[in-house]
């Protein structure tokens, strides 16, 4: 093992500081922790590793951003001079943790947009029919007065017209297409204990979240998810309104794991 990461135990027990307290202090699964300080870094994606040193660095005492800077020599061997490397590195991990706390942040209610379009649209009627009285009171111009004209050039239109129109292709109304529903799958998950979980949503690029305990997420598809759980029993999941529960067992990883329209039939 790396002699940085017994640094950072030492360091944890010079000031008496128990993994339980900072895993209160820090909302990181204790499991994570200790994996941390015997060097196993490789149960979650560099992004969050990084993170995670760097609150036990606070909680412990150490200067967060020379122990970033130390993290990266122990992983690639590479000295990093102070304010390098280690600097950007800590920049991504703050930009990727805010991207993260806005994805996973609870359910807030929020306006319908359909309410917002139809007070849109119902302000236009209102000002194009204040126009249109207006044009009618005061800016139209008199008819013209009536033209006569003979009978007989009336009906002679008219036959015209019934013979181009015999003469013309009956024409059909195209048929209507359907359209595949959209989004007609909602998966929620319910936390229980902190979890690492990337979900791919019908094959676009995946997702990665890291949610503490009692967080509640929702996601929506068109025909499928696939699951990868770092705990795999620390979240129950609801698909449509059939409840799933826990996919795994807590503490185990779960890889790939597809949930369709034909799980709603099992």
């Amino acid at each position: 093992m790396h002699p940085f990461y017994r640094e950072l135990k030492s360091a944890r027990e010079a000031r008496g500081i128990s993994l339980q307290e900072i895993a209160a202090a820090t909302l990181i699964n204790l499991k994570f922790l200790e994996a941390i300080e015997q060097g196993n870094t490789t149960i979650l994606p560099q992004t969050y590793v990084r993170a995670f040193i760097r609150e036990y660095a606070q909680v412990v005492g150490l200067p967060p951003q020379e122990t970033l800077r130390k993290y990266e020599e122990a992983t690639t061997g590479v000295h990093h001079p102070l304010g390098g490397a280690s600097s950007a590195a800590e920049e991504s991990t703050h930009e990727d943790l805010a991207t993260v706390a806005q994805e996973v942040a609870p359910e807030r209610p929020r306006r319908d947009p359909r309410v917002l379009v139809t007070r849109i649209g119902t302000g236009l009627i209102i000002v194009a029919a204040g126009a249109l009285a207006v044009y009618q009171i005061f800016l139209r111009p008199d008819p013209p007065p009536p033209v006569e004209i003979p009978f007989q050039s009336v009906v002679g239109e008219n036959e015209q017209r019934a013979r181009q129109a015999a003469a013309e292709p009956v024409r059909r109304p195209p048929q209507a297409v359907p359209i595949a529903v959209r989004d007609s799958m909602t998966l929620r998950a319910a936390v229980l204990d902190t979890v690492w979980l990337q979900i791919v949503i019908d094959g676009q690029p995946p997702r990665d979240y890291i949610f503490p305990p009692k967080t509640r997420a929702l996601w929506k598809a068109r025909e499928r998810f696939r699951l990868t759980l770092g705990n795999a029993g620390g979240v129950e999941f609801t698909l449509n309104e059939k409840p799933l529960g826990a996919l795994g067992k807590r503490g185990a990883v779960l890889r790939d794991f597809d949930l369709t329209r034909a799980t709603l039939e099992q």
